[in-house]
């Protein structure tokens, strides 16, 4: 039996029309996962700064080395 992806058999079955906004919509979806994702760890990240007094992050790239190490610990595993 052949197994076909969801956005492959839509393309045979609707067209590359209705697979363009299938595939679309996945990327608007998992954008926007992906930046509330993000959203919450840097209020993790915040929370654990004051709680170590670690100066404010106010460049692109972190000014505390310090900083680099606790952030990956403040996600959190459900």
């Amino acid at each position: 039996m052949n197994q076909l992806a969801s956005n492959r058999y839509l393309h045979k079955i609707a067209g590359d029309l209705m697979s363009d906004l299938y595939n679309a919509a996945n990327l608007l979806i998992f954008t926007a996962i992906s930046a509330i994702s993000a959203a919450m760890i840097t209020v993790s990240c915040t929370a654990v700064r004051l709680r170590f007094d670690i100066p404010a992050q106010l460049e692109w790239s972190p000014a505390s080395s310090l900083f680099v190490l606790v952030a990956p610990a403040a996600r959190s595993d459900s």
